[in-house]
C-alpha cells in the first residue's frame, strides 16, 4: 500500500500539487492501517471479555484464603 516511490520525480513530473496528492495519500493510508490494528484489538478484547475461561480469577483465591482463615478461627474457638 505504502511501497517505494520517489517523492522527487513525481514532484518534477507533476507539480507541487502530486507532491501533495502523494502525502495525503501515505497520510490516509497510515491512518487506516492503525485503525486495522485498533479494530483487531478490540475485537479480540471484546472474545476475551465475553469467555469466563479467560477472564482473570484471582478473587476466588482470596475467597479460599478468607474462608480458611474463618474456619480455622471457628474451630480455635
Amino acid at each position: 500500500m505504502l511501497g517505494k516511490f520517489s517523492l522527487h520525480s513525481l514532484v518534477s513530473v507533476g507539480g507541487m500539487t502530486a507532491g501533495f496528492f502523494m502525502i495525503l495519500y501515505l497520510f490516509t493510508m497510515i491512518v487506516m492501517i492503525i485503525n486495522f490494528f485498533v479494530a483487531i484489538l478490540n475485537d479480540f478484547l471484546a472474545a476475551v471479555a465475553n469467555d469466563k475461561k479467560m477472564q482473570n480469577r484471582d478473587f476466588e483465591v482470596m475467597d479460599h484464603f478468607v474462608d480458611t482463615v474463618r474456619e480455622v478461627v471457628s474451630d480455635s474457638i
